[in-house]
């Protein structure tokens, strides 16, 4: 935040296709030079993603291996950034691109999904809006880490 302002990184951080700029190779924030990403090949390695280019990425994975596997009864954990699971659950609850920037996902919380034989979600009574699926845990607790997820490039008090 220090070298763009906390103005320039909400607005990557709020929006849905503008993103931050493009990271230098030889970075240590480059996936390139992380050994778990070793064998990946160097192209298929973003230098940049935005919410959209995430949603891009993420979908074919989710309809081509994730789907099946459901389909087949199994049950499955998905672990995954921030940004990836905003992606998932906006395809999963059409939530529109506006909303979806507003969305804070509480960092190691459990979001269960219920979905129907259409893939579709089955709304839970503890779902917190614009969500169908429901946080696991102690709700006002979650709440609580929403709210911190939201005041982490608020401006500071």
């Amino acid at each position: 935040m220090e070298k763009h302002g906390i103005e320039q990184v909400n607005i990557w951080r709020r929006s849905y296709d503008i993103p931050p700029p493009v990271v230098d190779t030889s970075s240590e924030h480059y996936p390139g030079n992380d050994p778990k990403y070793a064998d990946v090949p160097k192209s298929e390695l973003p230098l940049t993603e935005s919410l959209k280019t995430t949603k891009a990425r993420f979908l074919p994975l989710w309809e081509d291996e994730i789907v099946p596997d459901i389909k087949a009864g199994k049950k499955l954990v998905i672990a995954a950034h921030g940004n990836t699971i905003r992606a998932l659950v906006q395809h999963l609850d059409g939530i529109s691109e506006e909303v979806i920037c507003e969305l804070n996902v509480p960092t190691g919380v459990p979001l269960i999904y219920d979905l129907d034989e259409n893939m579709k979600p089955v709304k839970h009574p503890d779902a917190i809006a614009p969500l169908q699926g429901h946080y696991l845990g102690d709700q006002k607790k979650i709440r609580e880490k929403i709210a911190g997820v939201a005041a982490q490039t608020g401006p500071k008090k």
